[in-house]
Order: C-alpha cells, then sequence, then structure tokens
C-alpha cells in the first residue's frame, strides 16, 4: 500500500506560499489652498522684475527621466518577465493541488489497511488479539513514506503497534501454543488477563486516533 507518523515510497510536493494581493487603501489628497503668485515691488526698488526665465529652473537640467517614453526592447522584457512570473505562479498552484490529493487520497489508504487488519485480528479470538493488531500497526507504518506529512503518523502507528505487543507479551500465556494466521504467529494472552490486556490495547488505541486522526477519520476505525 501507499501510505502516515506526516506518504513507502513516493514522495509529494511541498505547498508553496502564495503572495497575497496588496491591499489598497483609499483616502483624500488635499490640493486645495491659496498660492500667493503676486507680491509688491518696494519703492526706489531700481530694477523691478518684469519677466525673464524663471530663476528656479535649471537650463542645464536634462528631462526628468521618468517623462520619457519606454522603448520597444525594454517594454518587451517587462512583459516575458510578467508572463514568466504568471507561469510560475501557476506551476506552484497547480503543484499544491496535486500535493493535497495525493495526501488525502494517501490518508485513505492507510485507514483502509487499518480497518483490514482489525477486522482479520477480530478473527483470531481475543487471546490473540493485541498481538495481532500490534503487528497489524507496525505493518502499516513501515509502508507510509517518511514525508513532512505523514512522518509523525508513521512513528506513531510504529510506536503504538510496539505497546500492544508489549502488552501482549506482559501478559502472555506461555503454555499455550502461538496462533498462526496469513503466515504470520501471534502470542497468546493466559485467559485470566484477555480483559486487562484488551483494555490496556483499547487505551493505546485511542491515543493512537487523537494524534493521527481527525475526529471523522477515528470514527471509520475502531
Amino acid at each position: 500500500m501507499g501510505g502516515t507518523d506526516d506518504s513507502g515510497g513516493t514522495d509529494t510536493g511541498g505547498s508553496p506560499s502564495t503572495p497575497s494581493d496588496p491591499d489598497l487603501g483609499g483616502g483624500t489628497i488635499d490640493n486645495g489652498g491659496t498660492t500667493d503668485t503676486g507680491g509688491s515691488i518696494g519703492a526706489g526698488d531700481p530694477s523691478p522684475v518684469t519677466g525673464g526665465t524663471d530663476p528656479s529652473v535649471d537650463p542645464e537640467a536634462g528631462a526628468d527621466p521618468a517623462d520619457e517614453a519606454v522603448s520597444p526592447a525594454a517594454a518587451a522584457r517587462s512583459r516575458s518577465e510578467s508572463a514568466k512570473t504568471r507561469k510560475a505562479e501557476h506551476a506552484a498552484a497547480s503543484a499544491a493541488a496535486k500535493a493535497l490529493a495525493y495526501d488525502k487520497k494517501l490518508k485513505h489508504i492507510i485507514l483502509r489497511h487499518i480497518r483490514e487488519f482489525q477486522s482479520s485480528c477480530r478473527g483470531i479470538g481475543g487471546a490473540a488479539y493485541s498481538d495481532c493488531i500490534g503487528q497489524g500497526l507496525q505493518k502499516v507504518a513501515s509502508k507510509i513514506p517518511a514525508t513532512e506529512t505523514f512522518s509523525a503518523m508513521k512513528r506513531n502507528l510504529s510506536k503504538a503497534g510496539g505497546k500492544m505487543r508489549s502488552i501482549a507479551k506482559r501478559y502472555a500465556d506461555k503454555s499455550a501454543p502461538r496462533v498462526k494466521k496469513n503466515g504470520q504467529t501471534f502470542v497468546v494472552v493466559k485467559k485470566e488477563a484477555i480483559a486487562i490486556a484488551a483494555k490496556q490495547a483499547q487505551d493505546v488505541f485511542a491515543g493512537l486516533k487523537r494524534s493521527s486522526f481527525d475526529p471523522l477519520e477515528a470514527r471509520s476505525i475502531t
């Protein structure tokens, strides 16, 4: 199976960040007011200004670069860069969507495999149930890819499986033969310890569901 302790053998891409649109705030520009364009020439001024060149303007200064027309080559480069940016953004969004779809599909596969081995373990009886569930969880964990999304689930399943197998060994009936099914061998718990072993295994599994699955997913496995 393909597979989550966050996808063995298939690698998934990560989810790129999407830049947000700039927030263009509104506002009012105050361009009112009065401009003093005249004035008085003092009495006795021998040379009143009656015309000529505005002294505030430097005749040697060049034209404002912002006022110059954009060359065709520069415009073409700008369009090319814009096209490249749009293409990169589209590729990133497409990769993110594919990664999300893959993660969702893999999660369903993991849950399906857990349900399948749970059903099989119930069929062998309560005495071997803890060891059977433990081995099943570890088998599923071994097939989950150790990606960023699923490495935690992989670790959690493997750890929970180990705890369940330890419960079986703690209460094992060493005088009873082990149960065999589908090429696997399971430890048998003593009859007087079946109930307590089952309760402890149930607690471990409940913790696994809380740590690795959302409530809706957790309801699909027992």
